[in-house]
């Protein structure tokens, strides 16, 4: 029966109807026509123009269509079976530009191989995190380990910043901001309150001045600590002072070079080394100590001097990087 004008169903339900099926489209179709297409089992609709697949349409190549793919044909349901070339096949092609995260003109399962796994992977390129913070690193073990913050701090805590060097008057006023800072005194001194020493002590240009805390974390107690074994050697009589054995008379020039040579052979030195695989040396002295120093490559090195029964000890936090010389110096 062929109907020659419009039903208006008034809202009722059109039950158990078959939508026309055809294998090639309707000839003269008007807009809005559609049919089912019984060799590729989609359904299409004619907008005034053209036919087109009903359903979600997906761009490939300058192409629209629906999507026809279900889970079994694009292999979602195995994703791992690589060995199923047509599943796979029929989810190829260009992916659609504002596709964020694929590259234009990718296969699929090409571009999701080179995402990084949620559950860790292996980078093959660089990271750029564009500003934001990496949270939440674990405390490295290795050596290639990423640090975190809390593990930076514990190694800063007590640990000396060289700062270059500075003039007496010039040292920064103590205070936290410039807690641990090291600086080399490019002038001769004397020591205020303000030292761990005490005031009133003399020491020569190119001694080391630390900023430390002498109190705890809570009450901090901010003090400059002079970083050096020389020890002020002004009150004593220097060799030069005295006349080289050159008098007028046989007994003044004797007695004037026995005295030369009494106070030459007085000054005695001993030295040891501190090899680039040990943190500590020990050198023993017989008699009054006068000084004691390190070097480096001929410039003195601040470690820390401890001096007891005729033996100093030199230390340094770490084994150095080139050999350190020891030298005591003793009368």
């Amino acid at each position: 029966m062929n109907v020659l004008t419009n039903w208006n169903l008034n809202k009722n339900q059109l039950q158990n109807a078959v939508i026309h099926p055809l294998a090639t489209a309707p000839s003269n179709p008007a807009e809005g026509q559609i049919y089912y297409n019984s060799a590729d089992k989609v359904m299409y609709q004619f907008d005034g123009t053209q036919w087109s697949a009903i359903g979600a349409v997906l761009s490939v190549n300058g192409k629209t269509g629906v999507v026809v793919l279900t889970k079994t044909d694009i292999g979602l349901g195995n994703v791992d079976n690589t060995s199923d070339a047509t599943k796979k096949s029929n989810f190829t092609g260009s992916i659609a530009n504002g596709n964020t995260g694929f590259a234009t003109g990718g296969d699929v399962f090409t571009e999701l191989a080179k995402k990084l796994n949620l559950s860790g992977g292996t980078m093959s390129g660089e990271l750029n995190m564009g500003s934001n913070k990496i949270s939440g690193v674990a405390d490295a073990v290795n050596d290639n380990d990423a640090v975190n913050l809390k593990q930076l701090k514990a190694v800063q805590v007590g640990a000396l910043k060289p700062s270059g060097s500075i003039a007496f008057a010039n040292l920064p006023a103590l205070s936290a901001a410039v807690v641990n800072n090291l600086y080399n005194v490019t002038d001769a001194f004397t020591t205020t309150a303000d030292f761990v020493e005490g005031a009133g002590k003399s020491y020569p240009a190119g001694t080391n001045v630390a900023i430390i805390n002498t109190g705890t974390t809570s009450n901090p107690v901010y003090k400059y600590d002079a970083y050096t074994g020389v020890i002020d050697l002004s009150p004593y009589l220097k060799k030069s002072d005295l006349a080289t054995g050159t008098g007028t008379s046989t007994e003044t020039a004797m007695t004037q070079k026995a005295t030369t040579d009494a106070i030459s052979g007085l000054i005695k030195t001993a030295t040891g080394t501190i090899a680039t695989t040990a943190t500590s040396a020990e050198v023993t002295y017989t008699g009054t100590l006068i000084e004691a120093y390190a070097t480096m490559g001929g410039v003195k090195v601040a470690l820390d001097i401890t001096i007891a029964a005729a033996k100093v000890t030199f230390t340094c936090a770490n084994a150095p990087t080139a050999a350190v010389t020891c030298t005591v110096v003793y009368a």
